[in-house]
């Protein structure tokens, strides 16, 4: 279950624990899992786990750390001796990490625990699925969850977890408490690390076609499923003297026995690449749906192997755009008007908005290197929110993928619908077109959100693709084109 809202806290409990803080001076190593974990809060898919250490700092409380390419694997476990977990049980985690020689403390934040319904809740910084579960038999309560890699950088360093379990009792310090404690992702199962090892001793730069071949037929396949294994792959494969087919099928071959790698989206641009010069655009772009499809390599990660190619061209960029504002920050600003921009399902730029006497009325939207620049637009130094409306004629019913890009807050609605704005690099969000108009509207803040002085940027930028990245969404046109 995703989670979302806040816990609900009740009367202390009489069970009373002592918490100790346990932290390792020696990093842990994680190792991938070697089978699949299913987040039920039973916790019996950890027991034969390879490089899962159980880290036990008090009392028999436990933590174990593992990954599957795709998140990072917790489970936390507490002696409970209660008939059932109460709303106020939780569990708390910091991800913490040094970049640069600076450390960004804390970046992620994940709280877990039982609402009064007994379901999962809880705050989180990213969406996570977890599990709850009381086992009244060994008195325990057991917590699972799995965090998005794609949250952290890949180039992280002293990557550490804070984690804290508390119950009623825990008013001021937790029952069992990790502090800092740092690890390290090891990408290779302990199966595939003799592999691994192969590869860090070959020097690619010199690497005849022969030995290319047998890495890629012998010794790369065991470690397939890994950002080394398909880096390795495309290094191989460059040294080959495979013909450019040759090299489409090995990456095809690669791609369906590898549809979950990290790193598939490079290997889709790799495969498109190898057949542009004698295929042209558009039979190469027809080659990768259909390896892509029969693969089932994911969405995103043909979108964003393809995305590269068309970057920031004029034609993707969404226009038309007409704007009103500013607008006060103040919760209490819909009971001054009859209806604002969300409320009205169909906007027709005639609308007036009548503010401390004052009225505002729809403008073009100026641009500033392609981005629609509010400030510029709305002539005005005050700060505030600006609403911001468009229109796209699509010729049928339609998928397309909308890539947002702001230096301030934001919200997003496609024919009324409220859309999750894309907030990391290279993110984009599937939207659904209905043949025919439109009407795409934002809510944008300006940058100091009101509380200081001076102009600053108020500028947002919104891309339309075909939902696999593949250039423009077919069959549509702007407003005002």
């Amino acid at each position: 279950m995703k989670l979302s809202g806040k816990l609900l806290r009740l009367a202390p409990k009489l069970l009373m624990l002592t918490s100790l803080p346990f932290a390792l001076a020696s990093e842990t190593t994680i190792h991938p899992a070697n089978k699949k974990v299913v987040l039920d809060g039973f916790g019996d898919d950890w027991r034969d786990l390879e490089g899962a250490p159980k880290l036990e700092p008090f009392k028999g409380a436990q933590l174990q750390l593992s990954h599957d390419h795709k998140h990072l694997l917790i489970l936390a476990s507490v002696p409970n001796p209660s008939h059932q977990p109460l709303p106020h049980d939780r569990m708390v985690i910091e991800i913490h990490w040094e970049k640069g020689g600076k450390s960004l403390a804390p970046y992620l934040h994940w709280e877990v625990g039982l609402n009064q319904q007994g379901k999962v809740d809880g705050e989180n910084s990213v969406q996570i699925p977890a599990a709850v579960r009381h086992d009244l038999i060994n008195g325990r309560t057991t917590y699972e969850c799995a965090a998005p890699l794609s949250a952290l950088p890949w180039n992280y360093k002293e990557l550490s977890i804070n984690l804290q379990l508390w119950d009623e009792s825990s008013t001021e310090s937790p029952v069992a408490e990790w502090v800092k404690l740092p690890f390290r992702m090891n990408e290779f199962t302990k199966s595939q690390e003799a592999a691994g090892r192969i590869l860090s001793e070959t020097d690619f730069e010199n690497l005849t076609p022969v030995h290319a071949h047998e890495l890629l037929t012998k010794t790369i396949p065991s470690i397939g499923n890994t950002r080394s294994g398909a880096s390795a792959f495309q290094r191989a494969l460059s040294r080959t003297d495979y013909s450019g087919v040759d090299k489409a099928k090995a990456l095809a071959r690669f791609l369906h026995m590898n549809p979950e790698n990290p790193s598939a989206h490079s290997l889709i641009l790799s495969l498109f690449r190898s057949r542009l010069g004698s295929l042209g655009w558009e039979k190469s772009l027809n080659v990768v749906k259909a390896v892509s499809q029969s693969a089932k390599v994911p969405r995103e990660q043909v979108y964003d192997g393809i995305r590269g190619h068309y970057g920031t061209k004029p034609d993707l960029i969404v226009q038309g755009w007409q704007v009103v504002g500013p607008f006060p920050f103040e919760e209490g600003i819909n009971q001054r008007f009859t209806k604002l921009p969300p409320d009205q399902r169909t906007i027709t730029l005639k609308e007036k908005y009548t503010i401390d006497g004052k009225k505002l009325s729809w403008k073009p939207v100026e641009l500033t290197k392609n981005r629609c620049d509010i400030r510029k637009s709305l002539s005005t130094e005050e700060h505030g929110k600006a609403f911001a409306v468009t229109w796209v004629n699509s010729g049928k019913s339609q998928t397309a993928a909308l890539e947002f890009k702001a230096n301030s807050p934001a919200k997003l609605w496609i024919n009324g619908q409220h859309i999750r704005i894309p907030t990391q690099s290279r993110d984009e969000v599937p939207i659904q077109l209905n043949q025919g108009w439109n009407q795409i509207l934002v809510e944008t803040d300006s940058v100091t959100t009101g509380k200081q002085s001076g102009s600053g940027t108020w500028e947002f930028q919104m891309l339309l693709l075909h939902p696999l990245g593949m250039g423009k969404v077919p069959a549509m046109s702007m407003f005002g084109q």
